[in-house]
């Protein structure tokens, strides 16, 4: 794969710093947010958590950096305590809706121990940013340049696996994907737009991106759907069609398959979400004597998300 690195598209969903106990588990988490869109960075700054990925084990604990693909299919788990920086976000390859590490397809770790003061300063000035009520052109430039100085080290391990990578045109093919998604896309058509036998384009796509070609445009299909149900504007029935799906049926089945929940639950919850974010921006700006003390507000307050 041959691209240039700047013409990646960057978004970012979060970025915090939290302290999460037990309670911090996958199976605490709701469905929908088990299995996510975005790509994930745990930095940790003090105590131990742990985060499985089939076989795979990595621990987190100072000194290191973890970054999980998109979609990764991982656990994570808590014993005690652990403090961390986390951020969810995307680096989409160019006219794609496609991250670039889901397409390398595994966790990364770095070894931080000689610059934690670096990317600690590099989180700092990201969450200052992002806090800020307003935001001028100079800030977003700083947060881009901020963004891309921390997933730079991640960068070059993915810059490296390319350089051996089976799939020539793995960009070309992807790019074609996300133009075509709402199409009906033949294996015959792809292999000619990656020039590879279309046997052998099964074989390369499935070791490199860790899933079957279709089920990868199923993906991509449903990440597009995720937006339109977000937009508010189309019925089910009408995102089923427009994301490329023979029938609503078909549709529903393959959400729930990745998302843990039917359409209908999902965008009940996308609902509630919204509702939460606007009653949180009321609250913001009471005066203090109208705010309810953080106990009372603990207790009656809606419930956090608990995938950072």
């Amino acid at each position: 794969m041959d691209f240039d690195f700047n013409a990646l598209n960057l978004r970012t969903a979060k970025v915090d710093r939290i302290q999460v106990g037990p309670e911090w588990r996958t199976e605490n988490f709701f469905p929908a947010w088990r299995n996510i869109s975005y790509s994930r960075i745990y930095y940790p700054v003090s105590g131990k958590g742990m985060v499985a990925e089939g076989e795979h084990r990595y621990e987190l604990k100072p000194g290191m950096m973890l970054l999980i693909p998109a979609f990764a299919n991982v656990q994570v788990s808590c014993r005690r305590e652990l403090c961390k920086y986390w951020m969810h976000f995307n680096a989409l390859l160019p006219d794609t809706q496609t991250d670039i590490f889901f397409q390398y397809g595994r966790c990364i770790v770095i070894d931080t121990s000689n610059r934690n003061g670096y990317f600690s300063m590099l989180f700092d000035r990201l969450i200052k940013i992002e806090c800020q009520d307003q935001q001028r052109q100079i800030d977003n430039y700083e947060y881009d340049a901020l963004l891309r100085l921390l997933i730079a080290p991640f960068l070059r391990v993915v810059m490296e696996a390319q350089e051996q990578s089976a799939m020539p045109r793995a960009v070309e093919l992807l790019q074609y994907i996300g133009r075509n998604y709402g199409k009906k896309l033949t294996l015959p058509e792809l292999a000619a737009v990656a020039c590879m036998h279309p046997n052998y384009l099964c074989t390369c796509f499935h070791r490199k991106m860790h899933m079957s070609l279709f089920d990868y445009i199923n993906r991509v299909r449903l990440q597009h759907a995720l937006e339109f149900f977000r937009q508010g504007k189309m019925t089910i029935s009408e995102i089923s069609e427009q994301t490329g799906f023979s029938s609503i049926q078909t549709f529903s089945k393959n959400f729930r398959k990745i998302y843990g929940v039917p359409p209908r639950s999902y965008i009940k919850m996308e609902y509630e979400r919204k509702q939460d974010l606007a009653a949180s921006f009321q609250i913001r700006w009471k005066k203090p004597s109208e705010i309810l003390p953080a106990e009372q507000r603990a207790r009656g307050g809606r419930k956090q998300d608990q995938h950072g």
